[in-house]
C-alpha cells in the first residue's frame, strides 16, 4: 500500500472516530448528591453546552443554539463561539449585567471565570459562554471528571469519595460511584443528644413521678401491715407462755 493509501485510511479512520465520539460517547446525567453542588476543572473534548440570551438579547442570525469543545487546526481543545446581539424590538437598550460561565451542580454555570488556563488536546478550560447569555446545562463525553463539594452550611462525613468519572464499564457508559454524605452537623448533634438522655437513668431530683416507675424492680410493701403483724405473733407466744 503506497503513502497516499494510507494516508487515506488514516483520514477515513479519523473521521469515523471522530463521528463514533459525538454519538456514542455521551455520558447519561451526572449523580446528585443531596446538599452538594458539583463542578469541573476542565471539560472534555465532545462537550456540548446549551445556552440562552440574557432578557434583552437575542441569538444573532445563524449562530448554533450551543458551543462545544473541540480541536482546533492545530489539535489543541477549545470551546466554539456565538453571540447574543441586542434584541431590536426593544425600545429601551437592557440593563448592563455581570454574566458569570462556571458550573454549578444544577447544569446553571454561575461561578465566576477564572484566570486564563493553557492550551491542551484532550481539554478545554472554563466554560466560555457567549457575552450577555447564560448556559443551561452541559452533555459530557467519556473521560469527564466531576467534583462535588458540600453546600454553605454542610460538612463531609466519610467514607468520602468526592470525584466521579464518566466512564465505560461493562460495554456501558456510566459515572463511577462516589460517597460523599454531607451533612449538617448542629442538627446531627442535637438530635443525638436527646436520644442519649432519652436512654440514660433520669437525672436525679425529678418530681415526675412517671420518670421513676421503671427504675429498679424491687416490690414495695406495705410497713403498717407488716407491723400489725409482728405485735400478733408476740402476743400469741405470750399466750402460750402463760
Amino acid at each position: 500500500m503506497n503513502s497516499f493509501g494510507l494516508g487515506l485510511l488514516i483520514l477515513i479512520w479519523r473521521i469515523f472516530r471522530s463521528i463514533e465520539g459525538a454519538a456514542g460517547d455521551k455520558c447519561p446525567p451526572p449523580p446528585t448528591v443531596e446538599f452538594a453542588k458539583s463542578f469541573a476543572k476542565s471539560y472534555k473534548v465532545g462537550t456540548i453546552v446549551k445556552y440562552e440570551c440574557v432578557e434583552g438579547y437575542k441569538r444573532k442570525s445563524g449562530e448554533a443554539r450551543n458551543i462545544q469543545c473541540r480541536l482546533n487546526e492545530k489539535g489543541f481543545a477549545q470551546w466554539t463561539t456565538a453571540a447574543c446581539t441586542v434584541d431590536p424590538t426593544l425600545r429601551l437598550p437592557p440593563e448592563p449585567e455581570q454574566l458569570t460561565r462556571t458550573e454549578d451542580g444544577s447544569g446553571s454555570l454561575d461561578s465566576p471565570p477564572t484566570t486564563l488556563q493553557p492550551h491542551r488536546k484532550d481539554f478545554c478550560g472554563v466554560i466560555k459562554v457567549p457575552k450577555h447569555s447564560r448556559a443551561l446545562w452541559a452533555n459530557y463525553t467519556v473521560g469527564q471528571q466531576l467534583q462535588y463539594q458540600c453546600m454553605d452550611g454542610y460538612q463531609a462525613r466519610p467514607p468520602i469519595s468526592k470525584m466521579s468519572t464518566c466512564q465505560y464499564s461493562g460495554g456501558t457508559i456510566v459515572w463511577s460511584k462516589l460517597s460523599p454524605w454531607c451533612t449538617n452537623d448542629t442538627t446531627s448533634f442535637v438530635e443525638d443528644t436527646t436520644s442519649v438522655k432519652e436512654v440514660i437513668t433520669p437525672e436525679r431530683g425529678t418530681s415526675n413521678v412517671s420518670d421513676l416507675k421503671d427504675v429498679g424492680s424491687r416490690p414495695s410493701y406495705d410497713t403498717s401491715f407488716a407491723t400489725a403483724s409482728a405485735v400478733f405473733a408476740i402476743a400469741v407466744a405470750s399466750t402460750v407462755v402463760i
